[in-house]
């Protein structure tokens, strides 16, 4: 037997145990994509034992094509299936990012479901931070100051009669 799987069957060991000893659950989950853009769904089963936190991951469960609701309900089903927990009699609660098919998750299933929105903040920054920069053409730049140099008159004064004019130049500066 190989050392993954002896892993496994003590996870299974020691979730059976909390079960049959009256411990509910808590899950977390969350869709990652491998290097090879393949999908996966990562599943963590947590509870408090003496006031301490405690938490398994039991693995990945692989993602083909693309994943609806329904089929990620399915999915947690399933691999909570293979530690002998359910879904609907031994977790009370999930933890799951605010994408749409995770927050329709939440609205299929019994457990209370809790929405995180630090992943995409994260996602946010690390857009920002590693976002490349891109060169301008410097011949559309001029095409462009000429057209604005260009106007008629009456263009200059419909132009200036609006104030929101204004806050657009600023930000076009």
């Amino acid at each position: 037997m190989n050392y993954g799987t002896t892993l496994k069957m003590k996870v299974k060991e020691d979730l059976l145990k909390l079960k049959n000893e009256g411990y509910r659950f808590s899950v977390s989950l969350d869709e990652w994509t491998s290097g090879m853009n393949r999908l996966f769904l990562n599943v963590n089963v947590h509870t408090i034992i003496n006031s301490q936190s405690t938490q398994w991951n039991i693995g990945l469960a692989r993602i083909f094509g693309s994943m609806s609701s329904e089929s990620c309900v399915q999915l947690l089903k399933e691999k909570l299936s293979e530690f002998n927990l359910s879904l609907d009699n031994d977790i009370v609660g999930i933890t799951t990012d605010g994408a749409s098919v995770m927050k329709k998750v939440g609205r299929l299933i019994e457990p209370l479901q809790q929405l995180y929105y630090a992943h995409g903040v994260q996602l946010g920054i690390t857009d920002v931070i590693y976002k490349k920069n891109v060169e301008s053409n410097e011949e559309e730049e001029i095409e462009e100051l000429e057209m604005n140099t260009n106007r008629s008159t009456e263009e200059e004064e419909v132009l200036d009669d609006n104030p929101y004019n204004y806050d657009v130049l600023y930000f076009s500066i």
